[in-house]
């Protein structure tokens, strides 16, 4: 089952779940019942992290939104657009606090039109709001962090596809990133990353069985990549509690499935390992 993040769902959730354990209706326990909304839980981590940046693209916001309110500033913007040739770019939206997205969806319009900002200084005596070229600088390096998750959110909202079987190597990119973050020689990138990681950390853990167990069935992936993610993020000698634990549940739920219809030939252990493959393969792609 899943669902956004919220009281009432997990109360919701927890009492369905003990009324189907209590019928015996759940494989392995429920281990695997509940998982949390990906989109939704990506929207917190970046809410959590823009919280603390804000300040420094506060003037590409006022830019913006000085834009917005001043005919004569937009006026004036447009003239400076076309006299730097910058014509066929994108306009530039205003963001709105509550949808994260809207912020890179700005950011990434305004980039290019930053010497059209710097013209609009010099000929608007109105406008006060240009960025220093520090300021453009750190935009671009946040721009370049929410594109992360821009791009994951829209994969994990595809209706043409298959989703089930992207969101575990999808999330484990973004931990990888978070945990790259975290030592970056920017210290505005590592404040960033801090609240970030503690919220991926506070809501991974419940839902990265379930996912992982979608990767293991995907034939094109199988175990192999839940292996070469979970190394690649905790480290060789780490990583195998986690790994150990994706064998164990998926094991487990084989084994209840095939008691129920005992359809298929060989032991189950055999079978499963069949199923969720070997670790060998070469994954330079992934």
């Amino acid at each position: 089952m899943v669902v956004d993040n919220a009281t009432s769902n997990d109360v919701m959730v927890r009492l369905l779940k003990s009324w189907l354990k209590e019928k015996s209706l759940l494989c392995s326990k429920g281990a695997l019942f509940h998982v949390r909304c990906s989109a939704h839980i990506l929207n917190l981590i970046v809410q959590d992290g823009l919280q603390v940046i804000v300040s420094l693209i506060s003037k590409i916001r006022d830019s913006v939104r000085y834009l917005k309110r001043s005919p004569s500033g937009k006026q004036k913007f447009d003239l400076a657009v076309s006299q730097l040739k910058l014509n066929g770019l994108k306009k530039v939206p205003m963001d709105v606090p509550t949808r994260w997205n809207s912020t890179y969806e700005m950011l990434e319009a305004a980039l290019p039109l930053r010497d059209a900002f710097a013209r609009l200084d010099l000929i608007d005596k109105n406008y006060d709001h240009n960025p220093s070229d520090e300021e453009w600088e750190i935009a671009t390096i946040i721009c370049e962090c929410l594109e992360v998750f821009f791009k994951a959110t829209c994969h994990f909202s595809g209706t043409c596809f298959p989703t089930s079987n992207v969101f575990f190597p999808e999330i484990c990119k973004i931990q990888m990133q978070l945990n790259e973050w975290e030592t970056s020689e920017y210290d505005f990138l590592r404040l960033m990353a801090k609240p970030m990681s503690q919220k991926f950390a506070k809501y991974w853990d419940e839902s990265c069985l379930a996912l992982a167990i979608s990767v293991v069935l995907d034939p094109r992936c199988k175990m192999a990549v839940v292996e070469f993610y979970y190394e690649q993020i905790y480290g060789p000698c780490e990583s195998t509690s986690y790994i150990d634990r994706v064998h164990t549940i998926f094991s487990k739920l084989f084994d209840e499935y095939d008691s129920g219809g005992g359809v298929l030939e060989g032991s189950s252990s055999s079978r499963s390992h069949a199923v969720m493959g070997s670790s060998k393969h070469n994954l330079d792609g992934f």
